[in-house]
């Protein structure tokens, strides 16, 4: 029963958290813009340089970059994106290539919406106990992760460009897609590169 009562409340407070939450790293952004905008071109532009690597080796043309979030970045606190590179077979490629980045400004951030989550749920007049708290953040990065959608989303003109910008051979309809690892996926970006 006090199980049901705190996921009965959870949506509205996950709701108004986020709406904060968004324009906090909108604020975020614009202070240190070009420092974010710098690591993403560099972690991109070393993603391909791997792929154009591998290609040099005898793999394929490369379809599908996968933007992943790592459900086990939330127990270690990591708070980890898996980046990789397919071919035409996407999660049956036996050999992808990836990179791990973690962005620190993220999960600073989550920490503290986990915070302010816990105030809100007392405001309530609710304690969360252990488990409770361990659920809460389990369907919160949930939403937390439709952040990091819209963020890989915005920057997908610049990872296409850095892409381009390499010697990667990618398929005429190669796509960018983004979920949990070796989980469903949306697609953010589809054309040639």
């Amino acid at each position: 029963m006090r199980f049901e009562r705190v996921f009965d409340v959870a949506p509205s407070v996950f709701e108004r958290q986020i709406q904060s939450t968004y324009t906090e790293l909108q604020d975020y952004y614009k202070l240190n813009c070009h420092d974010i905008d710098r690591q993403i071109f560099e972690l991109f532009e070393k993603l391909s340089g791997m792929g154009v690597y591998a290609q040099q080796e005898g793999k394929g043309e490369i379809s599908c970059l996968c933007i992943s979030y790592l459900y086990s970045s939330l127990v270690t606190g990591t708070g980890e994106f898996c980046l990789s590179l397919y071919d035409d077979r996407v999660y049956f490629d036996d050999n992808p290539i990836y990179i791990f980045w973690s962005p620190v400004f993220l999960w600073r951030q989550f920490d503290k919406d986990v915070e302010e989550i816990i105030c809100s749920f007392k405001k309530l007049g609710i304690r969360l106990k252990k488990y409770e708290l361990d659920a809460v953040k389990i369907e919160y990065v949930e939403q937390f992760f439709k952040i990091g959608h819209k963020m890989f989303a915005d920057y997908s003109k610049l990872i296409i460009t850095t892409m381009k910008n390499s010697t990667l051979k990618t398929t005429k309809d190669f796509s960018v897609i983004y979920g949990g690892y070796l989980d469903t996926a949306t697609e953010i970006w589809r054309g040639n590169v």
